[in-house]
């Protein structure tokens, strides 16, 4: 077991070397100080952090499963509880809850592994398979249901989904009668229209985009040519819950500049509706425990 405790308030957790190492069972890297590598080496163990409204990174929320401990009292732990030492009880009955563990395992075994019919986890299969449908088959509940509510809210996918749906209300933007970005366009427009004001008071003409684009932006500034384009580039073809199929996509090159397009449909499917007219456009081209 290797518990990271105490994150500090808000932080987030996950990064490249951490999802590896809660992914893969066999490790081979190299060792500090040197070029040789260690050879295969097996990684088996079961990977816990706490803290106080800590976030997942990048990828971590589909890694993780998530305990949230809520209480509405001042101070908890001065609350009043009918266990006074649920530490000692849990050591001192050790082997009785041993035993109904292994009992829950060989019975879900012996039934031959029944589910509720989900898909299989990616990257987890026999988790899913033994321990995920063994917690069902004992309670009738899945214990992956936080993990999948957190990827719907983590700050990075949230991100995502806030700039995706402000390209999506600029395709349906009405300039003088018609629909001008219906059928999409590059980084140096949307640029462009952030960088455009409304009236004197120099409000943003259109204050969702810029604001979308200011959470990609470092220290709350609307990113460059090149970065957004970078960003747009992770996006392309990346379905994002909550946003019912509709994803971003790019549909070809205007002026040596990448056009850009939020389209719904299968990836690289000719028919992508546009979100803009309502009518079928031509043809597209083809993205542990807490």
């Amino acid at each position: 077991m290797v518990l990271l405790d105490d994150l500090d308030e808000g932080a987030s957790y996950g990064n490249g070397p951490m999802d590896s190492c809660i992914t893969e069972n066999i490790i081979n890297e190299r060792i500090l100080g040197g070029n040789r590598l260690t050879g295969p080496i097996e990684l088996r163990p079961t990977w816990f952090l706490t803290g106080n409204n800590v976030v997942p990174g990048r990828d971590a929320h589909r890694r993780w499963l998530v305990c949230n401990i809520i209480s509405d009292l001042v101070s908890p732990e001065e609350r009043m509880v009918t266990e006074r030492n649920i530490l000692e009880k849990a050591q001192k009955n050790r082997s009785a809850l041993l035993r109904d563990v292994l009992i829950i395992l060989k019975a879900h075994h012996n039934a031959g592994f029944p589910d509720a019919g989900w898909p299989p986890l990616g990257s987890f299969e026999e988790w899913n398979r033994i321990v995920r449908a063994a917690v069902w088959y004992a309670t009738g509940l899945d214990c992956n249901a936080t993990r999948k509510a957190l990827a719907s809210e983590s700050p990075e996918i949230l991100r995502k989904k806030s700039l995706l749906s402000a390209l999506q209300d600029l395709q349906g933007t009405f300039i003088d009668g018609t629909h001008p970005y219906k059928n999409g366009f590059t980084v140096n427009t949307i640029l462009e229209l952030a960088g455009e004001f409304r009236g004197t008071n120099f409000k943003p003409k259109y204050p969702d985009l810029v604001a979308a684009l200011r959470q990609h932006g470092k220290n709350d500034s609307i990113p460059s040519a090149q970065s957004l384009g970078t960003i747009l580039a992770k996006l392309n073809n990346v379905v994002l819950s909550g946003m019912d199929g509709w994803r971003l996509q790019k549909v070809g090159v205007v002026s040596h500049s990448v056009k850009w397009c939020v389209v719904k449909g299968p990836a690289g499917a000719e028919g992508a509706v546009s979100p803009g007219s309502g009518v079928v456009e031509g043809s597209h081209e083809p993205a542990g425990s807490v």
